[in-house]
């Protein structure tokens, strides 16, 4: 999922958790059963770690769900499920409207406050200690300003409407009860808010950076975490956009990297980023460098070469890396697939061969669980449409067996380092056999040895070959089309390619 979409998924999403726990506080007429809301106090960190320590199977549960997500997605917790921190994005956002061209500073780490805050934080919460875990809790927060700045105004506009209501003979809405104020509590309430709408003017999110225990301990969780924010440095220019985006204060891209303690995975660095030199994902590793290596060579320094250079198995590997998914045919492109599908499985229960599994983190956090073709699994026939027949929503659009035969879903490459034929001197060719258009077809090499040669342009990207390799990992890959094109039609064998039948293991 590109950027914009990734960020604009994310604050919908966010909005949405704001509105429920804005519900739970501000319930005046309490028109929702209780039930409804208690199942929130697992999903906040504060409450579900003092649930665990009174060994609540629930509370454990969801603490160790919790830090497995800080693990997987790094700290997204703040930008998606806290309270206060969404309540500081809107902050951030009225900032915005009113000092449009106002960047955000980089910050300073802090680690000694920050770790220092954490550990009287949990020094407090083994001691029993409600108010200093309550002080520095954001949920808590959260629940304060909300109910001491929040609800007493509603309420006034409510019983406002009732009356008004009540005075034209119409009685759908009843006052509510004002108990009054604490003004203490309320006074309190009022200086978070102010402290926290200062830090969010001057430095974004600096309170989940310096004071919030909750977003230090995630940080420590999510500091390696298999999906994070990273620089393509290659693609990367160094203009700075991302940084001044970047609510956290955490980009450096002077160094190009990112302090993933401190990043709370709120995208906004994405789509600020026109040259695609910030990402979110898994990051790849990084590959040689091809021209500076010939210009070594050229230079007659190629004794230096061993040692600057990465083991050639390890090259060869990286380069087995899909570069993109696959999604199945009448999928039109991925963007087309993220907003039409809705993850029904039809599809994939009425595949024939397997190909179609559902995706994980493949296409993005937007496309969970969406139909994803993995070669290594099976292959899709030549013939078949049953996928584009079952799908009801229109994420896949119907073809004919002949329009089928023409999309092409992906783009082969053929890794010459990890074929058999070259690595063990041993005649193979198990992709081309299986390739239904003859894409892949075997040209020779050393004696009468045969390699395989590639021409896409006749390629519909089915993945026969790839499940066909023998090696691991696969000397042939298939690289998805993001977006669908028009293959050629196969010129040597006519208008009717030959559909393989394929063993359970074709090699």
């Amino acid at each position: 999922m590109n950027g914009r979409k990734l960020r604009r998924w994310r604050v919908f999403s966010a909005l949405a958790v704001l509105l429920v726990f804005a519900l739970w506080f501000l319930d005046l007429a309490q028109a929702f059963p209780i039930g409804v809301f208690t199942v929130l106090r697992y999903i906040q960190l504060v409450p579900a770690l003092q649930l665990a320590l009174s060994f609540s199977l629930g509370g454990v549960a969801a603490l160790l769900l919790l830090l497995l997500s800080a693990l997987v997605f790094g700290r997204a917790y703040c930008s998606f499920l806290c309270p206060l921190g969404l309540l500081q994005d809107l902050m951030s956002r009225i900032r915005a409207w009113i000092r449009p061209r106002k960047r955000y500073p980089r910050q300073k780490a802090y680690r000694m406050l920050r770790y220092g805050m954490l550990l009287v934080f949990l020094v407090s919460l083994a001691a029993g200690s409600g108010v200093v875990t309550g002080l520095l809790d954001p949920y808590s927060w959260f629940g304060r300003i909300a109910f001491h700045l929040v609800r007493p105004p509603l309420t006034l506009l409510h019983n406002l409407a009732a009356w008004g209501m009540n005075s034209l003979g119409s009685f759908a809405l009843n006052p509510v009860k004002f108990h009054g104020m604490a003004w203490a509590a309320s006074g309190a309430a009022a200086a978070m808010l102010a402290l926290l709408g200062v830090m969010v003017w001057n430095q974004g999110r600096q309170y989940c950076n310096t004071i919030c225990p909750v977003g230090t301990l995630l940080g420590l969780a999510g500091c390696k975490a298999l999906l994070r924010v990273h620089f393509e440095k290659r693609a990367c220019t160094a203009c700075g956009l991302c940084a001044a985006a970047c609510k956290a204060g955490c980009i450096d891209v002077k160094h190009k990297t990112v302090d993933h303690e401190r990043c709370v995975v709120c995208f906004n660095c994405l789509p600020s980023c026109a040259e695609g030199g910030i990402r979110y994902g898994r990051p790849q590793p990084a590959t040689t460098d091809l021209t500076r290596r010939d210009l070594l060579v050229r230079a007659g320094s190629t004794v230096l070469l061993p040692a600057v250079l990465k083991d050639p198995g390890e090259k060869a590997r990286a380069k087995a890396v899909r570069l993109a998914p696959i999604a199945p045919p009448g999928a039109l492109s991925h963007p087309h697939l993220w907003e039409r599908c809705t993850a029904c499985h039809l599809c994939i229960s009425a595949c024939p061969t397997g190909v179609l599994q559902p995706s994980l983190l493949e296409y993005g956090l937007g496309g969970l669980f969406q139909p994803v073709m993995d070669p290594l699994t099976g292959y899709c026939n030549y013939e078949c449409t049953r996928c584009t027949e079952v799908c009801p929503t229109g994420a896949l659009q119907p073809l004919s067996a002949d329009e089928k035969k023409q999309v092409q879903i992906g783009r082969t490459r053929f890794i010459e380092e990890l074929c058999v034929v070259t690595k063990d001197n041993t005649a193979c060719g198990a992709c081309s056999e299986h390739c239904p258009t003859k894409a892949v077809n075997m040209i020779p090499w050393k004696g009468t040895l045969n390699i395989p040669n590639v021409d896409n342009s006749i390629c519909v990207g089915c993945g026969a070959c790839e499940y066909a390799c023998p090696t691991t990992p696969r000397s042939i890959v298939v690289d998805g089309n993001p977006i669908h094109r028009v293959a050629e039609r196969p010129k040597e064998i006519g208008e009717k390619a030959e559909e393989v039948e394929m063993e359970e293991f074709p090699f």
